[in-house]
């Protein structure tokens, strides 16, 4: 049986995602777990929460480490969101695909 995957392994390249198409660029970070997408040709923004993450919210301890990581990683940058979904409030939930791999 194979071995269950574990969290902090090597990030999956996007190749074993076939299915996933250019999002856009990401042009806002609201906090750890919350990105802002933009299409691109005046498509509406889409805000992302970040499938399998629970960051502290804003007002919460080590919220700032987690924006700033976040930041870091995906502000400004193409992705790719693979797998979407709504969840009961409304929320885009999806993971998200920067430079080749799952982040």
């Amino acid at each position: 049986m194979a071995e269950p995957e574990k969290r902090g392994r090597a990030r999956r390249p996007c190749a074993e995602h076939p299915s996933a198409q250019p999002a856009g660029k990401v042009v806002s970070v609201h906090d750890g777990d919350t990105i802002t997408v933009y299409p691109g040709n005046n498509e509406p923004q889409i805000k992302v929460r970040l499938a399998g993450i629970n960051a502290p919210e804003l007002e919460q301890a080590y919220s700032a480490d987690c924006k700033a990581t976040l930041s870091a990683m995906v502000f400004g940058k193409p992705v790719e969101l693979p797998r979407t979904s709504k969840d009961r409030y409304g929320w885009t939930i999806a993971t998200v695909i920067v430079d080749g791999a799952l982040k």
